[in-house]
């Protein structure tokens, strides 16, 4: 299972797509380099949003 598959499982496990969000992102910097201007305070809120619901 890749990662982008992990990311679907989960988003379609909790709903939405939010773990694909950042799988993408997660991606686009360790693959492409990419790692400025991301939207790290939206990207922060993601994360914290899926562990909440992981948690409970």
């Amino acid at each position: 299972m890749t990662l982008s598959e992990f990311a679907t499982s989960v988003d379609s496990y909790f709903g939405g797509k939010q773990m694909q969000k950042l799988t993408e992102v997660y991606e686009q910097g360790v693959y492409g380099g990419y790692t400025i201007d991301q939207e790290w305070a939206t990207l922060k809120e993601i994360w914290e949003d899926l562990i909440i619901r992981a948690s409970g």
